[in-house]
């Protein structure tokens, strides 16, 4: 295999991934880093430096890790939960 297709693969299996935990990095995002922020990770006024740049960089891989924690934590139960009920027995309607 060679070192192009490799990576195609890698690239590929990354972005199928954030593709899995889209839903569920859009809904955590936004307090994710409104909680970073308060509790003093994310300093305010931040300007471009290659300091800054890097603690963005940290930020980001931090909210897509709290990102992929919630989408285990409920998404990825959401097609069992689905079959349950809808195995489940319906009451009769009055």
């Amino acid at each position: 295999m060679t070192a192009e297709r490799r990576s195609g693969r890698m690239l590929s299996g990354f972005a199928i991934g954030l593709a899995a935990i889209s839903y569920s990095l859009y809904v955590i995002h936004f307090p994710a880093t409104i909680g970073l922020h308060v509790s003093g990770v994310i300093p305010s006024g931040v300007q471009p430096a290659p300091v800054n740049l890097v603690q963005y960089a940290a930020t980001l891989v931090l909210v897509i890790a709290i990102g992929t924690a919630f989408w285990f934590a409920f998404e990825k139960h959401t097609g069992k939960l689905r079959s349950l009920i809808e195995r489940s027995p319906q009451k009769p309607k009055s």
